[in-house]
């Protein structure tokens, strides 16, 4: 049986807007600026909790979030200790997708004596995209 923390559901407005329904209300608003030709992005984030129908508390509770990454998000990215591999999705028919996204680190000292022991493979997000 599922726990109500990891079920999830989200409607998403175009690319901008999304509501969070389960396993709490949230509303989103998300948009990304492009800085200059150096391949990176000013990401905007708002996430407000819909925890009352009272509309004067909108706004108060909400939280700002900017952050500065790579404008191309997902892929395979390598790093002295680790694999990266970020927003892969494989399609599973005409309407259904999976995404994962997770790190698999590695030894980075030679002679590795045991590889069972060394390399690690640590999930970060799994998910399953239907549409109808």
């Amino acid at each position: 049986m599922l726990s109500a923390r990891l079920m999830q559901m989200r409607l998403r407005v175009l690319d901008v807007m999304r509501f969070k329904l389960l396993p709490e209300p949230i509303f989103k608003l998300k948009h990304a600026v492009p800085i200059l030709n150096t391949g990176m992005v000013l990401r905007l984030s708002f996430h407000q909790p819909i925890t009352s129908t009272d509309l004067r508390q909108l706004g108060r509770t909400g939280a700002w979030n900017v952050s500065v990454g790579r404008a191309q998000r997902g892929g395979v990215h390598f790093s002295p200790d680790r694999l990266e591999i970020t927003g892969q999705h494989f399609a599973l028919g005409d309407n259904v997708k999976l995404f994962f996204s997770g790190d698999v680190e590695y030894p980075r000292s030679l002679p590795v004596k045991r590889w069972q022991d060394q390399l690690r493979l640590s999930p970060t997000r799994v998910g399953l995209k239907v549409g109808w």
